[in-house]
């Protein structure tokens, strides 16, 4: 990235935070002829993003954001799990993100999350007034420890107990077994009746199990071709990751992200310190 197009991460200072928010980050362009385009896909990890001086519109999976000097801090938050979202970015503009851990944003609610979370609009004003005014202060400054600092007291401020612990249990078993955990044995071991189980899934993470499962499966892939400090053959990761055989790989990668693995992997880049993978148009 050149010098008019910055991105920063950094991970929260307080250890209880650290357990629901993964890091912070800070993405900002003063060239007013900016233009890129950039594609993120299916994530455990999801984000609240907020916007300086920029108005945003939305067609389905695609954002469109534009430099506009009077345009209000606009705030969303993003779940995707089983489609590739898009944004264009034209213009100047300041963005400050919040990426949550597991579930980490229900630390943060005290309501169900669908019932709060709009997939439509992706706007999310839950916190009011308040955080527009911590971020209002996040943006005037350029050091990172104070806008971490800020962030910090925020969210510790807001932190509630998820009555529901055992959710985080079934999502965590769920990564750790790649998304081939069956819906029978979390019941077994949790001992939370399916339908009970279902229900309060679908409520506070706004998706099935089986969704999150196939997100899970393709995100843990996507995680370890990255992680390799040497390329492992496409043979070798689709096995490791339960894959029925490459041509399984092949096609639900494709039916995801539009691209082979082979194709993904040549163009995804890194942003950042931290895990976040985009592809650039």
């Amino acid at each position: 990235m050149s010098p008019l197009d910055t991105f920063l991460t950094i991970k929260p200072k307080d250890s209880i935070l650290k357990k629901h928010i993964s890091y912070y980050y800070f993405h900002q362009s003063t060239d007013l002829n900016f233009k890129k385009k950039f594609t993120f896909y299916p994530n455990f990890i999801h984000g609240l993003t907020a916007y300086k001086n920029s108005d945003l519109e939305f067609d389905g999976m695609t954002s469109l954001v534009k430099s506009n000097v009077n345009a209000k801090i606009n705030i969303l938050y993003t779940m995707n799990y089983s489609q590739n979202i898009s944004v264009s970015l034209n213009g100047c503009f300041n963005k400050i993100g919040v990426a949550f851990q597991v579930a980490g944003i229900n630390h943060f609610v005290s309501e169900e999350l669908c019932k709060i979370y709009n997939n439509v609009t992706k706007e999310f004003n839950y916190f009011g007034k308040e955080f527009e005014e911590v971020l209002s202060n996040v943006f005037k400054t350029d050091n990172l420890d104070i806008k971490c600092n800020l962030l910090d007291n925020f969210f510790l401020s807001k932190l509630v107990n998820f009555k529901h612990s055992v959710l985080i249990d079934c999502l965590n078993m769920i990564i750790e077994s790649n998304g081939t955990i069956k819906v029978e044995t979390l019941v077994e071991t949790t001992g939370i009746n399916r339908k009970t189980l279902l229900r309060h899934f679908q409520k506070h993470f706004c998706c099935s199990i089986e969704e999150y499962k196939k997100m899970v499966k393709f995100r843990n892939t996507l995680n370890f071709t990255q992680s390799q400090l040497e390329f492992n053959s496409l043979t070798e990761i689709s096995l490791y990751n339960h894959y029925y055989d490459q041509s399984d790989f092949n096609k639900q990668f494709k039916t995801i992200t539009n691209y082979t693995p082979k194709e993904l992997l040549s163009k995804i880049k890194k942003m950042g310190e931290e895990g976040t993978y985009w592809v650039f148009e």
